[in-house]
């Protein structure tokens, strides 16, 4: 399973903490998370633009306002969003994949101890 987690802000830096260990690449433009992202994970495959999206499940953790700006190509195995505010119909304009997942993590998840609801579909 090949994970693709764009943003690595507060929350998903938060998820990242759980996932390092899987085969994860992480999408982050932002220079100094970048370097900061360096020194926490040395082997961390960091990419500063969005591959193709064929084959991996995405973690979409960037803030709401840059869904807009956000340009993606190829079709996702999956797509799980933490993006408040935004709707599986939006993401399903936004970003083709095999199937849809809108999840709410709280902010307990900075320290690995969030309930996180969630709602999904197929494409």
């Amino acid at each position: 399973m090949k994970l693709l987690l764009i943003g690595a802000g507060a929350m998903g830096g938060a998820m990242l903490k759980g996932l390092k260990e899987l085969d994860i690449t992480v999408v982050e433009a932002y220079r100094p998370r970048v370097e900061e992202l360096k020194r926490l994970y040395p082997n961390l495959k960091i990419i500063d633009s969005v591959p193709s999206l064929d084959d991996y499940i995405v973690l979409l953790a960037i803030k709401p306002q840059s869904l807009a700006s956000l340009h993606v190509k190829g079709v996702a195995k999956g797509l799980i969003s933490i993006l408040a505010g935004v709707s599986l119909e939006r993401l399903k304009q936004k970003i083709d994949a095999k199937a849809y997942v809108r999840a709410m993590p709280n902010m307990a998840a900075l320290v690995g101890k969030s309930a996180t609801s969630y709602v999904g579909m197929k494409s």
